[in-house]
């Protein structure tokens, strides 16, 4: 062995070279530690027959060799920096030395080992673009500009080179020295909790031989924690330093820390590339809210869905303990309630908007922008009904009356928003029984209605909002003498011949003796043109007409006097007919002598066919004497027993009648 170590040491420098560089390759690929004393290794060798034999050869060839330079070999370092340790996401400088003349191009990786193999780490590439690339001749080292990044952290790594073209195409050549990278720290997660929560710590990692301080800001900042006072852990395992740091804020907030790894004091890599940020979030506490006393929340329908609440009358729940009297509702706050609708009814939902926090510790809770309340009532609106009633007349034994006109009024009387809202929601009441007190006739008689319910005037359903409390009594009800005739009808149509066809109907009659007919021109002064019988006392509709034979020409009035057989009499509504008048000269009636004293004998231009009907009325329009005359007979009246005055004879015959006014002396 001392002689292979005498033919070795006079080989040439080149030559002892490129056997270092095979020695290196052995040594790494069969995990041996290599030194500068590459010699060491022979007796190893020795014990390897097939390496044996290639040193062996390799003596052989240096000794007969004389002084000729063996060719060179691939190989990886780096050039600058100098020394280690790096810090990751840094550039270092790589030199890389072809085997073979002509371009070759490389893949450069920094690997670990482990155990009898080696991990890839990640792969360099040239910062500047550049393929790494070995050309011209053999031996020539060429430098790239790489990006170290935090993949390759941790100690003992190498350079590891690979051809792509040649006769080394896919072997490994390793950088002869390892080296060292500070990686920057790995967040383990960062951290979200609620106010009031233990505090967690904030974890980071690094690699083998590192250690972490944490820092309050992305660069420069404050240390909040160095690795004297964390808590750290080694994974002899996987190599990583686990570094965990508790901060001591409370309050709700996002906080980042930064955790930045070294080799040593004298060592620190740039905050700004080598600092992980790590967040610790400490989120708003939610509070419950409720309604101290949700029946403080009814109320009476208004027609709003509106309700009254204060934040008296609102509880927080879930206050950290400590913070009682540091947190509040804002005493300032307005908030309001609102119903889903404003119907009137029970178990109805409030919901509360529009307060807020207040007090020292208010920013560390968090409250709803809104609740709900359940269980609110909406009482009906009390209201009370009044009406009027239409005058009647007896009926023995009969109470009933009939109801004209209908309202509500609020409860507190003449109260300006109940009527309003009234009105407002158009209701009023309907149905029921209207009674009189007494059976009997009179004014000022009380009336009162029950059964009665409140509607809505048109469709709507805003009835339901109200309660009926009661109905006024009305103090105003009349029942009256009945007339002695129910008038149903009267009309007057046109007919032929000039004629105004009078008819009316009549539902009862109590002692009626007759029906005067009396017709006006102007609608003023009327005059007795007609009697017709009455029919006594019946219940039985009757039927009655006449007609007007002489009715002048244009607007004619005609009304009815109704007369017992005691003389009492009732007019009857007055009547308009447009009337055609007489065809060609109406007859003229003449009464002689005029005035008279008594007896009067009438004369017409028109000459009777037929019996004719003298009636003669006073002025104020009473028949005071009726007289058939048969064709042919004198027309006389005998005035001399009635009062002086003035007096209308009427002559009615089949085709008309005529009229003159006769004077009594």
């Amino acid at each position: 062995m001392e002689a292979l170590y005498s033919i070795i040491g006079k080989w040439p420098d080149v030559y002892k070279v490129r056997f270092k560089q095979y020695i290196q390759s052995f040594s790494l690929n069969l995990n041996i530690a290599y030194t500068e004393q590459a010699f060491l290794i022979l007796p190893f060798l020795a014990r390897k027959k097939g390496l044996l034999i290639l040193v062996v050869s390799m003596l052989v060839l240096g000794a007969s060799a004389q002084a000729q330079v063996p060719p060179p070999m691939t190989s990886v370092r780096i050039v600058s920096p100098a020394s280690s340790p790096y810090c990751a996401n840094s550039i270092i400088e790589i030199g890389v030395t072809s085997s073979k003349n002509g371009n070759t191009t490389f893949s450069v990786h920094v690997v670990r080992k482990s155990g009898n193999s080696f991990v890839e780490l990640e792969q360099l590439f040239d910062i500047d673009g550049k393929v790494i690339i070995s050309h011209n001749r053999a031996g020539n080292e060429l430098k790239y500009r790489v990006r170290i990044t935090n993949a390759s952290s941790g100690v003992e790594r190498y350079l590891r080179v690979m051809p792509q073209q040649g006769t080394e195409s896919g072997q490994y050549f390793y950088s002869a020295s390892s080296f060292s990278v500070i990686g920057t720290p790995v967040n383990q997660g960062s951290q979200v909790i609620t106010y009031g929560a233990t505090t967690p710590g904030l974890t980071a990692t690094a690699y083998e031989g590192q250690t972490i301080v944490w820092y309050d800001a992305a660069t420069g900042g404050n240390v909040v924690s160095t690795e004297l006072n964390t808590t750290s852990s080694y994974d002899g395992t996987t190599k990583v330093v686990t570094s965990t740091f508790t901060p001591s804020v409370t309050s709700a907030n996002t906080y980042t820390y930064y955790a930045q790894a070294s080799n040593s004091s004298t060592i620190t890599c740039p905050a700004s590339t080598a600092r992980t940020p790590v967040t610790l979030t400490i989120n708003k506490k939610p509070l419950a809210l409720s309604a101290f006393d949700a029946s403080l929340l009814n109320k009476v329908y208004d027609g709003t869905a509106s309700a009254s609440i204060s934040v008296d009358n609102m509880v927080l729940a879930d206050i950290v303990s400590g913070d009682g009297g540091a947190v509040f509702l804002n005493p300032s706050a307005a908030p309001t309630a609102t119903f889903a609708d404003k119907r009137a009814g029970e178990n109805k939902v409030v919901t509360v908007t529009g307060y807020s926090l207040a007090g020292t510790a208010a920013g560390n809770y968090s409250i709803p922008t809104s609740f709900t309340v359940g269980g609110v009532t909406i009482s009906r609106l009390g209201v009370y009904g009044m009406f009027t009633t239409a005058p009647r007349e007896y009926i023995e034994g009969d109470r009933t009356a009939e109801v004209v006109h209908r309202w509500l009024r609020p409860a507190v009387v003449g109260d300006p928003v109940v009527k309003a809202l009234m009105a407002s929601d158009s209701v009023s009441h309907s149905g029921g029984t209207a009674l009189f007190d007494t059976e009997f006739i009179g004014t000022e008689k009380e009336v009162t209605l029950t059964g009665a319910s409140i509607i809505d005037k048109d469709t709507g359903e805003d009835h339901l909002n109200y309660e009926l409390l009661g109905i006024d009594a009305y103090p105003l009800g009349v029942i009256e003498k009945p007339l002695p005739v129910t008038l149903l009808s009267f009309e007057g149509k046109q007919g032929s011949n000039a004629s105004v066809n009078l008819s009316w109907r009549t539902a009862t009659e109590k002692d009626n003796d007759y029906f005067q007919v009396e017709r006006s021109q102007d609608g003023r002064a009327f005059a007795a043109i007609g009697q017709v019988k009455g029919n006594g006392t019946t219940n039985v509709v009757q039927a009655y007409s006449y007609t007007d034979g002489t009715a002048p020409a244009g607007t004619v009035y005609y009304r009815l006097k109704q007369v017992d057989y005691d003389g009492k009499f009732e007019y009857s509504k007055v009547i308009a007919v447009k009337a055609s008048g007489r065809n060609g000269a109406e007859a003229t009636l003449v009464a002689k002598p005029n005035p008279t004293p008594g007896k009067v004998v009438l004369t017409s231009t028109e000459t009777a066919t037929g019996p004719v009907t003298l009636t003669l009325y006073h002025s104020s329009g009473r028949v005071v004497a009726q007289k058939l005359v048969e064709q042919g007979q004198e027309l006389s009246l005998d005035l001399a027993g009635q009062v002086p005055g003035i007096y209308y004879v009427q002559a009615q015959t089949a085709t008309g009648k005529s009229t003159t006014r006769v004077v009594k002396q």
